[in-house]
């Protein structure tokens, strides 16, 4: 235990322990804000979308600002096979090493930091978390995980009405800017960031951000570069600030890794070639209505076999099912759903696209699955995880792309990304807001470059760039 611990603790050996080259993550200080509450904090997040470099920046800030004492800090990853196999073997292990480590240097009253690291690999330790986690109030426990089959069952079991959840998405566009160092944009970032996210709070401060928008038209190349490289690498910070090449070596790496260890391995699926096949499948079908039996007959599994699927893509965190927006939302359960995946390197990994596709159609499923993740990041780091997210379908086939619900206020988004000569609204958007009245004043129409605001007598539509919503997660 005590190398395997060594190993993964450099900043109890060496004094002048820092980080280097990281971009500090936007879901940053809302998991600080918890640091000094009782509960315990969860991390979930798909793998290798930086929930390691998280607790890392979580364990600078509490020794290079909070001044927490090296030795008060114990983090185990159980990545590591032999320290699965001591938990396995003996699950309260960790914690009598922790209290044979703890207080060396150390007064009774100090606060103990514990991390735990892809926590679903030893299940067993959630009960003995548990029973300190009532009776000893000097421990703090993080944890994370990358898949909430095993995760959630030990939560719901153990753990209930003791956590405060978090999700970590891939990197935002910002943290993607950011970490690449882009000279041009880099002076822009923070006023742009600022005001995009005033927007995204309030869908208002449209006068600000029509400003910005007319200053950075002087880096509009630079921005749909950045932009296109966003929507087909993704959001991985392993593949960020890789030339080309080398990250779609790296994606598919990642998705072939996924398929391995997590599904594989992990999860000990049989069938994994027919599950390969579904997630290609799948891969296709973003931002469309998903056929289960058609989806049966293809991947030639039967209708279990296909839900278990779908589920573990779920609580792996790679794709997600949209629902359908009813006002009884109880008929949504009955109705097919839309599929997008979390991350847009990800599903182009799966299908071997490297290049910007050409096709407007393949373009278009691409944009709006970018969309639907930023709505996602909004509603995790802007929103407290406060809105719902829905699609919009009317018995003739007419489609509103998303519908966002925030208590009593409904916001329709449609994604229309090209050129525009001037405004146009679909008219199920129109419809739409006209039915909804009071609650549905506001409307959405992304776009490609194009920004405007009109007022109509059903209510106020605002035309955004896809790029500029982006900024401001």
């Amino acid at each position: 235990m005590q190398n395997i611990f060594s190993l993964q603790n450099p900043w109890r050996t060496r004094p002048g322990w820092q980080l280097v080259g990281l971009t500090p993550r936007r879901i940053l200080p809302s998991i600080l804000n918890w640091i000094d509450e009782p509960e315990i904090i969860v991390i979930r997040g798909a793998r290798q979308v930086g929930k390691t470099t998280l607790v890392q920046q979580i364990i600078y800030d509490l020794i290079h600002k909070t001044k927490v004492h090296p030795e008060n800090i114990f983090y185990f990853s159980f990545d590591d096979r032999d320290l699965r196999n001591l938990v396995l073997q003996d699950p309260k292990s960790v914690f009598n090493f922790i209290q044979q480590q703890k207080g060396r240097m150390s007064q009774d009253k100090d606060k103990v930091f514990v991390f735990f690291d892809e926590i679903q690999k030893a299940p067993l330790i959630l009960e003995i978390l548990k029973i300190y986690y009532d009776s000893e109030s000097s421990f703090k426990f993080i944890i994370t995980g990358s898949s909430s089959l095993e995760l959630s069952k030990g939560v719901s079991e153990s753990l209930l009405g003791r956590v405060i959840n978090f999700h970590l998405h891939p990197l935002t566009f910002q943290e993607i800017l950011t970490l690449k160092g882009s000279k041009t944009l880099t002076k822009f970032l923070p006023e742009v960031g600022s005001e995009a996210e005033k927007f995204l709070q309030n869908f208002d401060n449209y006068q600000k951000l029509e400003k910005i928008f007319s200053e950075l038209s002087f880096y509009k190349e630079e921005i749909v570069l950045q932009f296109n490289g966003y929507l087909l690498r993704g959001g991985y910070p392993g593949i960020a600030k890789k030339e080309r090449l080398k990250a779609d070596m790296l994606l598919r790496d990642i998705k072939q890794f996924y398929i391995e260890k997590d599904i594989i391995e992990t999860l000990r699926v049989e069938k994994h070639l027919a599950f390969s096949n579904l997630l290609e499948l799948i891969a296709y079908q973003i931002g469309s209505l998903v056929n289960l039996e058609e989806l049966c007959r293809n991947v030639k599994i039967s209708f279990p076999t296909l839900k278990n699927f779908l589920n573990i893509l779920e609580k792996t965190y790679i794709i997600e099912l949209l629902q359908p927006y009813f006002k009884n939302q109880r008929k949504a359960v009955r109705k097919n759903k839309k599929v997008y995946f979390l991350d847009t390197g990800f599903r182009n990994a799966c299908i071997g696209l490297t290049n910007f596709p050409s096709n407007p159609n393949e373009v278009g499923h691409l944009v709006e699955n970018m969309a639907f993740n930023i709505l996602q990041k909004a509603n995790s780091y802007l929103f407290s995880e406060s809105a719902q997210i829905f699609f919009y379908r009317t018995y003739d086939g007419a489609e509103i792309d998303f519908v966002l619900k925030r208590g009593n206020e409904i916001l329709p988004i449609e994604v229309k990304y090209q050129n525009f000569v001037k405004e146009k609204i679909p008219l199920v958007m129109e419809n739409f807001m006209k039915t909804k009245g009071e609650e549905c004043q506001k409307g959405i129409v992304i776009t490609r470059d194009f920004m405007d605001k009109k007022s109509y007598d059903f209510g106020e539509i605002h035309f955004i760039p896809l790029s500029l919503i982006a900024l401001g997660v």
